[in-house]
């Protein structure tokens, strides 16, 4: 381990501009500041973003040199002053795994390509020293995810389809396998830390039923285990993904959803864990969701609801199978916010030899229009992702209220996260950006206050708004209290005699909030 300051080194090719946004109605997307960062031609190598709340932001991407590799910093202040900028070396051994925030820093996690070891760098953002910490490691495990928690490190992955996880701590800088996850197969579901150092697991395994279920082990600050809670599902469900938090009482909250069997989801459950380990769990079927299916054309929506309404009156019950991905739990007074993402994979074949270059499936067969093509290999082509539903249960594990937020053109070779949401005492704004906009809708509760609206990102010089803009890489984050971030790479072409020139192409941030 070893301490040294980065050394501060400015670029001339660095275009720095800060503007402010007058945009002040009520129900308005303000745009605060903006910087751009001008792109040489053909460069693809972007920053990516991590918010450090109050004391501002820093971008930070991964250079390849021919001894070594380094990792480029710029520290920002939350009005987009620069304070620092440098280098960190990195050896040509280690991989970039992830970035996190911890209070004051940024930890960088590396994994060796030789060994089974990792690295970590821990960089002060007041001043851009970092520190660098070897983690010894003796299983060759696949990692997915990392935390920090408190002055620990926390790894987890598969080996084998069997969850790992490993806890290193920064001051006694010793390694540790955390017990009881290396003996069944199992998939992680969650890594949840808290303000105290401690953490929690969430694994979804099989039970002696054969039944998928949750196992939350909970640790302290040093990596010993302090409870184990099993979830396991009523007769004839499935556990498919599960959130956690605890409450201040020693009551564990769990919220996510489950189905007939262990792919598609076909609701929600909610889950409140005494002290004692007895759980009370409430099981919500989509059908019975009042805005579930909001994100459709209204006539479509009525008549699924007709036929709801139709079975319910015979005591049927329709079952609806959705893929989503999970957010965190959000607290919101003495209720709970639980948003997930609803999406499914698209698959095409390529067509050769015709006007067709491929026939989009959703799975079930496809067909050729034109018959003078022939078929190519069947292909993955993304994930598209349809709408996110927003939902509020109380302490007690009930249903309060439901609303949903449509999400169009989005399709993503990975599985992120797009909707972004910002609980007020008498509002929620549910946000996502797709290329040059940011698409938001003001909800209270079940009530929809304001209907989705686009707003254009803002450029900063205004002879530029009539520009042709080509975004790519945009991301959306929170950042700190009711703003959020927005970036990405943006082409600006101007018009000559009709047609459209390069002009610049930058990469920019804007500082986002919602009124």
């Amino acid at each position: 381990m070893y301490f040294i300051l980065i050394k501060f080194r400015f670029s001339k090719s660095i275009f720095f501009l800060c503007l402010v946004f007058s945009i002040s109605s009520h129900g308005q997307v303000e745009q605060v500041n903006r910087i751009e960062l001008p792109l040489l031609p053909g460069e693809s190598n972007y920053f990516k973003v991590v918010g450090l709340k109050e004391k501002g932001l820093v971008l930070y991407r991964t250079l390849a040199g021919p001894d070594n590799n380094y990792i480029e910093l710029q520290k920002f202040d939350s009005t987009f002053k620069e304070q620092w900028k440098g280098f960190i070396t990195i050896d040509k051994s280690l991989l970039f795994f992830k970035a996190k925030t911890k209070e004051r820093f940024l930890v960088f996690l590396f994994r060796n390509r030789n060994s089974s070891n990792y690295q970590a760098v821990t960089v002060d953002e007041s001043k851009g020293g970092y520190t660098i910490y070897d983690i010894t490691n003796a299983i060759p495990f696949n990692p997915t995810e990392f935390e920090v928690s408190g002055n620990s490190i926390i790894i987890a992955g598969y080996l084998n389809l069997r969850p790992i996880v490993i806890h290193y701590h920064l001051i006694t800088k010793k390694t540790k396998l955390l017990p009881g996850y290396f003996n069944e197969q199992g998939e992680l579901t969650q890594l949840k830390t808290y303000p105290d150092g401690g953490f929690d697991v969430i694994v979804r395994a099989r039970n002696n039923e054969k039944r998928k279920s949750l196992w939350l082990r909970s640790y302290d600050a040093e990596g010993n285990p302090i409870a184990t809670t099993t979830l396991a599902p009523d007769r004839n469900k499935n556990f498919i993904h599960g959130k956690s938090t605890r409450l201040a009482d020693g009551r564990q909250v769990l919220a996510g959803t489950y189905g007939r069997y262990s792919e598609y989801s076909q609701g929600l459950f909610f889950a409140i864990v005494d002290s004692g380990g007895k759980p009370t769990i409430n099981y919500y079927p989509y059908s019975d969701l009042h805005h579930f299916f909001g994100f459709m054309k209204a006539k479509r929506e009525a008549r699924i609801k007709q036929r709801i309404e139709k079975r319910k009156a015979k005591g049927q019950r329709i079952k609806f199978s959705y893929k989503f991905i999970l957010h965190d739990l959000m607290a919101n007074g003495n209720d709970f916010i639980l948003t997930a993402e609803s999406y499914f994979p698209r698959y095409t074949y390529p067509t050769y030899g015709s006007r067709n270059s491929y026939i989009p499936t959703l799975g079930g067969n496809p067909y050729l229009t034109n018959n003078q093509g022939y078929r190519g290999d069947y292909v993955f082509d993304g994930f598209q992702y349809t709408h996110a539903i927003i939902v509020g249960f109380d302490r007690k594990a009930h249903l309060v209220w439901d609303n949903s937020f449509e999400i169009n053109d989005i399709k993503n070779m990975q599985l992120e996260q797009f909707v972004k949401v910002q609980p007020h005492q008498n509002a929620t704004t549910l946000f996502y950006m797709f290329e040059n906009t940011i698409r938001s809708k003001i909800i209270q509760d079940s009530t929809v206050l304001e209907p989705k609206k686009s707003t254009q990102i803002k450029v900063t010089n205004p002879q530029e708004e009539g520009f042709k803009k080509d975004g790519e890489a945009n991301t959306l984050e929170y950042w700190y209290n009711d703003y959020l971030i927005a970036s990405g790479v943006q082409k600006l072409r101007k018009s000559k005699q009709g047609r459209y020139t390069p002009e610049r192409r930058v990469f920019y941030l804007n500082k986002v909030k919602h009124h």
